[in-house]
This record gives structure tokens, C-alpha cells and sequence, in this order.
């Protein structure tokens, strides 16, 4: 049986308010749609046999509805030289462009970070300027054989990211998956490679490209910054969930509280 999809929805919508005021009767018939020159909707009538006209038109508006939710938006972003005919957004200046927008919140998340006074301080504006909460999910790189307090270790490396990376106050909520730093037996080894930002839960930029100049500008990488909803909250509640769970655990660094964590 042949659906709505390609429907054309002033058609959907012409055949909507015939029902509302009586024109054609329910059940639908072929012969009532073509009388009504609704010539594709004539060919689906079996879509809605033997419905009474209250139920065909909630199936009417809710496909109307439905359409009338624009598609999210998707650009390409690109780190690195381009062809001639290229035409993504460089990654540097989506991210400027993300961290300027913040209004609310941030989820940064990054495998790898330099250079962090120049590529962080729209955001460090974002929390100073406009209030915006910021956490970062943060690698830890694997702590050496002689480490055996391995608490105090991540302590010290998410110190030693905040101090190089982030030299201003307020700090950001900073969260570590306590996997990256412990040492494991060989092919058990877990790192936190994602790459991506999310801004007040609506913008969201998935890529290939961590936070240094080298991903940011020269390297070839690929991304794409999506304008949904949906998604912004979905990649959020995962990074949430994971935290409850017990995956990742919250940090501060030594200014703000001794290596304390946060709760």
C-alpha cells in the first residue's frame, strides 16, 4: 500500500478542510478524492479505509504536523587545506562561533587540548559574561609504573590541563573516566576520544578534530555542526547518564579546593 510521503501537503491540507465542512464524507473513497481533484491522494485511498472522519482527520494533521517541524540543520565543518571548489566552515571558527553563542551551558569534550588561552577564551567569556555553566570531559593519559595513588594522580593531571589550558577564574566542572589513567593488561587500554561540543542544548558539533591549533587549522579533519534539538539533548543525557553511572567521575583542581571533587 502506497503512504502519504509524497503527498503533497497543500493537497493533505485541501482535503483536511473538505472534511471540516463537509465536502467529502468518511470513509474515503477514491471516487469522493477524485471528485475533488486530489488526484494523488485518489491513488492512496486505501491509507484511509474505513476510517470515520475524526480519524482521518487526526491522521491528516499529524502528518501535517509532523512536516511542519523544519529538518535539524546540518554544516560541514573542515580543518586543513581544501580544494577549489570546497565550501565547509573552518573548524576554528565554529568553535568560536559555538562558544560565542553559549548563553546557558557548555559540554566540552576533547581527547586532546593546547593552546587553550587562545581556542578556550570564548568560553571562558561564555561563563564570566553571560553565566554559562561549562563541563569538560577530559583523557587522562596512563599513569606510570611507579604512580600508586591513582586518585591523586588524576587530581594532578586535571591540575596540570586547568593551569596550561585554562589560566583564568572561574574553572569549568571537569570530569574523567578513571579508565584512561589506570595501567591495564595489553588490548585493555580505554581512552575518552570524543571530540565535541554541545551549546545550550541545541547546537551540537561532532567531528574528527581535538581542541589544539594543529585539529583546529592544519590537520585534515571533518565535522559537522548540527542545529537540532533532539540530538543536543541526546548527546548530553549520554555524557550525563555516564557521569551517574559512575563512567566518568567529577573533579576540581588544586586552586579551587585541594584536588577535592566536585559533587
Amino acid at each position: 500500500m502506497k503512504g502519504l510521503r509524497d503527498v503533497p501537503s497543500v493537497e493533505l491540507a485541501r482535503l483536511r478542510d473538505a472534511l471540516h465542512v463537509g465536502l467529502v464524507s468518511a470513509p474515503l473513497t477514491r471516487p469522493g478524492l477524485d471528485a475533488l481533484g486530489l488526484r494523488r491522494l485518489a491513488d492512496r485511498a486505501a491509507v484511509f479505509a474505513g476510517l470515520p472522519r475524526d480519524a482521518a482527520l487526526t491522521l491528516i494533521e499529524a502528518v501535517l504536523d509532523e512536516r511542519a517541524d523544519p529538518p535539524p540543520a546540518i554544516e560541514l565543518v573542515w580543518s586543513g587545506p581544501e580544494g577549489r571548489s570546497g565550501w565547509a566552515s573552518p573548524t576554528a571558527d565554529v568553535v568560536r562561533q559555538l562558544f560565542d553563542r553559549a548563553e546557558r551551558s557548555v559540554l566540552l569534550a576533547g581527547y586532546s587540548f593546547d593552546h587553550g588561552a587562545e581556542i578556550l577564551a570564548p568560553l571562558h567569556d561564555a561563563m564570566t559574561k553571560r553565566g554559562a555553566t561549562v563541563d569538560v570531559y577530559l583523557d587522562v593519559e596512563t599513569a606510570g609504573r611507579d604512580v600508586t595513588d591513582l586518585d591523586a594522580y588524576v587530581r594532578n593531571e586535571v591540575g596540570r590541563f586547568l593551569s596550561a589550558e585554562w589560566p583564568w577564574t572561574p574553572k569549568p566542572a571537569v570530569f574523567v573516566d578513571p579508565r584512561t589513567a589506570a595501567r591495564a593488561r595489553a588490548g585493555q587500554h580505554a581512552s575518552m576520544h570524543a571530540k565535541c561540543v554541545v551549546v545550550d542544548e541545541r547546537w551540537a558539533l561532532v567531528g574528527s578534530a581535538n581542541f589544539t591549533n594543529r585539529g583546529q587549522t592544519r590537520n585534515i579533519e571533518v565535522g559537522a555542526v548540527i542545529d537540532d534539538i533532539a540530538f543536543a539533548r541526546a548527546v548530553v543525557s549520554q555524557f550525563r547518564s555516564a557521569t551517574r553511572s559512575g563512567v566518568f567521575r567529577p573533579w576540581l583542581d588544586g586552586e579551587e579546593g585541594e584536588g577535592e571533587r566536585r559533587g
